[in-house]
């Protein structure tokens, strides 16, 4: 009978204690549900990339450069030891519109980012939204705390390992170089991630991305080609 009693006791000291933890963190939960949702609607809604290869429909363009993708992926890992995943083997059409938008924030005349601390990738200078009118909502919210704000929106982004990172369509509009450097930019940030050091990681991509890139267009059509560069951003959840 003790023991029934201690059992319920425990039981109802661990309901109480999850009920307050969603309560205190709801917020953070419910973002994280919708980033879930948004991220698995990608996923789900992601082509194979030998059916669009298949597909009489898909432009004969923009198959040569899913061609270009499979052959920067095998690169970056046969040549570049980075971890092998399915990342980039299937695509998502994005109907020509951003995929994610992103907002930044920073106190007035500081150049110290606002943080935001999530599980598992830890504290990050930015957050993220599928959905352009709650990022407009976020910026909002952060102009009317005091905060100079920025809302962008990015060409690529890397989950971790969590889902299978999908080629976005507008992807396919960038040059052979700028293409290499952002798929292994990515693939390393799946092959090697430290938590709570953003700095690191992003300054590791870029280093593996741009001098991976270069050696790729070697490799590929055998003579250093010049790289046509234009910024773009990479976001980690």
């Amino acid at each position: 009978m003790n023991f029934k009693i201690k059992l319920k006791f425990l039981l109802e000291c661990c309901i109480i204690l999850t009920i307050a933890a969603l309560m205190l963190f709801s917020q953070l939960v419910i973002y994280g549900l919708k980033m879930g949702k948004g991220q698995l609607h990608i996923v789900m809604n992601a082509r194979p990339v030998q059916e669009c290869l298949n597909d009489k429909d898909f432009p004969d363009s923009l198959k040569s450069k899913l061609i270009l993708i499979n052959e920067i992926r095998r690169y970056a890992i046969d040549s570049l030891s980075l971890k092998d995943s399915p990342n980039y083997t299937c695509v998502y059409d994005q109907h020509d519109k951003p995929a994610i938008w992103v907002v930044t924030a920073c106190e007035p005349y500081s150049l110290h980012p606002k943080q935001w601390k999530f599980p598992i990738v830890g504290t990050v200078p930015y957050k993220g939204f599928f959905n352009k009118e709650e990022a407009l909502n976020e910026q909002l919210k952060l102009n009317a705390e005091g905060y100079d704000t920025k809302l962008g929106s990015t060409n690529g982004w890397s989950t971790l390992g969590w889902f299978k990172d999908p080629i976005l369509s507008n992807m396919l509009y960038q040059s052979p170089g700028n293409l290499a450097e952002l798929i292994i930019h990515e693939l390393t940030h799946s092959t090697i991630f430290i938590k709570n050091n953003v700095q690191h990681n992003e300054n590791l991509a870029n280093f593996v991305g741009e001098t991976g890139a270069k050696k790729f267009l070697a490799y590929r059509f055998g003579r250093v080609v010049a790289m046509v560069t234009h910024s773009f951003e990479s976001w980690i959840w």
